[in-house]
């Protein structure tokens, strides 16, 4: 069913405006945390403080606007749901894939995590019955243009890095679905951000604990405390608007406008002078911002992608 004709475009142009909030916090946060690991070498270590950071805020949102209540009347459902979007979303992916970053090459793993987007949407139409208009598959095709483009024309062998960096990335476009699916009905984004959070960062200090990499928490310098709890607050604001977006606009949409990230982060780079952005990696972005801004544009003129499930 066309959301054009529900009334349901308000929802969905309130949800891209969120995701497109979300890109840009990414596109910062990114920027950023090469800062904060300067301070803790270890960043699946650097990953379990900021993950719990995050999860003691989100809870304190949660108290503060007194949803506690909402997690007595969760269904046997919607609670193993939220589990699962915990150690899917923000637990075992963040392992895998810094893991796997520390195996290949950075080009490699940002093209790989950059076709999230593809899998949602592959996902999204038989799991969730939105499927997307020949307009914003256009989109999306702009959008895949513009990742070849920043891997190509190097010569790419894939590695056991890789498939850590792809298998990341599969949970995280799972974690999408599931979170969209549990979203749509009375599950609060706040409470479903609070449960991917603690439930992830629990699944990050389980892992440090059995590995003995937690020891090194002690190494974390004044400086690294300081980019720590930034970087925190920026995941925060992350996770709850990206999550909001989720709820109101469907899966592969908000999804794929994560991807304008990338050039803000490229931008901030070259900006304040911290690494020259080549050529190819300008037009990569000029690409990937054109078709982030054709598929919002289709999407907010009513052209949103059909949603044929009802609820979750």
């Amino acid at each position: 069913m066309d959301s054009a004709k529900t009334g349901s475009v308000p929802k969905v142009r309130a949800g891209v405006y969120l995701a497109l909030a979300t890109a840009v916090i990414s596109g910062v946060s990114i920027y950023l945390n090469k800062f904060a690991i300067t301070g803790l070498k270890d960043p699946v270590l650097l990953s379990g403080f900021k993950n719990g950071l995050v999860a003691v805020a989100l809870v304190g949102v949660l108290v503060a606007a007194g949803r506690l209540g909402e997690i007595r009347r969760l269904t046997r459902r919607q609670s193993a749901a939220l589990v699962a979007i915990g150690a899917i979303g923000g637990g075992v992916p963040f392992i895998l894939f810094f893991r796997g970053l520390a195996m290949t090459e950075a080009v490699s793993a940002a093209f790989i995590h950059k076709t999230l987007f593809i899998w949602v949407a592959l996902l999204a139409a038989p799991l969730l019955g939105e499927r997307l208009g020949r307009w914003q598959i256009a989109g999306v095709g702009v959008l895949l243009a513009g990742n070849l483009a920043l891997l190509l024309p190097r010569a790419w062998s894939p590695s056991t890095g890789d498939l850590l960096v792809f298998t990341a990335t599969l949970l995280w476009a799972a974690e999408a679905i599931v979170a969209r699916r549990l979203l749509r009905g009375s599950v609060s984004a706040r409470l479903a951000a609070a449960s991917r959070m603690t439930v992830g960062s629990a699944v990050i200090w389980v892992y440090l604990g059995v590995t003995g990499a937690g020891a090194g928490a002690a190494l974390m310098s004044g400086s690294g405390a300081m980019w720590l709890i930034v970087t925190a607050a920026l995941l925060t604001a992350y996770v709850l608007t990206w999550y909001k977006a989720l709820k109101l606009a469907p899966a592969a949409v908000v999804t794929s406008v994560l991807v304008v990230g990338s050039p803000i982060t490229t931008f901030l780079s070259t900006a304040t002078g911290q690494g020259g952005a080549s050529t190819q990696a300008i037009a990569a972005s000029v690409v990937l911002v054109l078709g982030t801004a054709f598929l919002i544009a289709s999407t907010l003129r009513g052209r949103a992608p059909k949603a044929e499930a009802a609820s979750a």
